[in-house]
């Protein structure tokens, strides 16, 4: 590839030491979408073996199972939301540094919505709603407001600046939206 990735200033605490959450979403992102570049995959398969290499504490994460020596994939993997989330956060914080040329952080805390996962069939009505209003109104800004593509068919992004939430809305793979938000002090 002749793209060049984003590349922004990270304590060891937000990189090396958050490196499994990152590897964590890059799973989920690429068995969840069909779009997924053979790259991506062939990467992603190759942390797994690394994990059943080493007899990682984590395989469960990965719907991955070890008995007698035997792996054991039961077809699903479980969502860890927090991970899921610790990675997404990380992104939407470098995402933002980067769009505002080195200028602003995203400091405090961050909501994030991976409206690629769905609305949980266990959520309350109220709930359901919020979500579904929240999955709209998110496509409707990656329809009418500026994309910026970081690596054609990998990532793009939007950060929308309202008076009192900042938005940076990512779309990986062609198909897996996320919304992250942060309330403005």
């Amino acid at each position: 590839s002749n793209t060049k990735p984003i590349i922004v200033p990270s304590c060891q605490a937000h990189n090396q030491e958050q490196s499994s959450s990152d590897e964590y979403l890059k799973f989920i992102l690429a068995s969840a979408s069909e779009s997924t570049p053979s790259d991506v995959l062939e990467s992603t398969v190759r942390g797994l073996v690394r994990h059943i290499k080493n007899d990682s504490k984590s395989l469960n994460n990965y719907g991955i199972e070890l008995k007698n020596n035997e792996v054991i994939l039961d077809g699903s993997a479980p969502v860890n939301f927090g991970s899921l989330c610790i990675a997404l956060k990380k992104v939407a914080r470098g995402i933002y540094y980067h769009h505002s040329n080195g200028k602003k952080k995203l400091i405090g805390s961050l909501v994030v919505f991976p409206i690629f996962l769905g609305v949980d069939p266990h959520a309350s009505p109220e709930e359901r709603e919020r979500l579904i209003n929240i999955e709209n109104l998110t496509k409707y800004e990656m329809e009418n407001y500026k994309m910026f593509e970081v690596l054609e068919k990998y990532f793009s992004y939007q950060v929308i600046e309202y008076d009192k939430v900042s938005t940076i809305n990512m779309l990986f793979y062609q198909d897996k939206i996320v919304s992250v938000c942060h309330a403005k002090a």
